[in-house]
């Protein structure tokens, strides 16, 4: 069982993004309960750089100029292990139903590596929803990985999963006003893909 970090994604860090990104992607037609919007499509190099924004904001990073930020470590203190992760570099690789993350980390033991977590899920021809699967643990050196290897994998599902937050609430709003949620995640070399919908009506803001 992989216990989540207390991480907190500041919105306002990939809000701007997102809007840089495409300028077009709100829709200001309120969708009805349970109603589904068109799916957001990020493109490699734009999900690259959203993924080591949320990275950075997640690790209590965000409130610095983005050059700076993605320059900064953090050190992770367990007992007497140390490791130093690198945020902002954060690595993001796509193929058919796969997002891989590769966080940048430094210890005594390995010196500078990458940690790779790999998360499956859906496609086009096989939508999953939501259902995400990764290994049992993260690929790299087992003098990361048999101490931190949860915690990886924990930052990097929040960044996958924030992202993806992130854009379905910046695309539109439901009839209350409340913004619109993630229901399902596809992947492929091209891209990835997060389609929004609009709370059912037993989860209405207004309920």
């Amino acid at each position: 069982m992989i216990k989540l970090t207390r991480l907190a994604l500041d919105s306002r860090a990939l809000a701007g993004d997102l809007r840089l990104i495409d300028p077009g992607l709100f829709q200001p037609k309120p969708l009805p309960s349970g109603g589904v919007a068109g799916a957001v499509h990020l493109k490699p190099d734009d999900l690259q750089r959203l993924v080591r924004s949320a990275a950075v904001s997640l690790c209590g990073l965000g409130d610095e100029a983005q050059d700076a930020a993605l320059r900064r470590t953090v050190l992770w203190r367990d007992g007497e292990s140390d490791l130093l992760i690198f945020p902002g570099g954060m690595e993001t690789r796509l193929a058919e139903g796969i997002v891989a993350l590769s966080l940048p980390v430094f210890c005594d033991q390995t010196e500078g590596v990458l940690i790779h977590v790999s998360f499956f899920v859906g496609t086009e021809s096989r939508p999953a929803g939501l259902v995400v699967a990764t290994e049992e643990r993260p690929r790299g050196p087992a003098a990361v990985v048999d101490v931190w290897g949860e915690r990886v994998v924990a930052l990097a599902w929040r960044v996958l999963l924030g992202l993806a937050t992130q854009v379905a609430a910046e695309s539109g709003r439901d009839e209350d006003g409340a913004p619109l949620l993630p229901v399902a995640l596809s992947a492929n070399v091209d891209g990835l893909s997060v389609l929004p919908m609009a709370r059912h009506a037993m989860d209405r803001a207004s309920a």
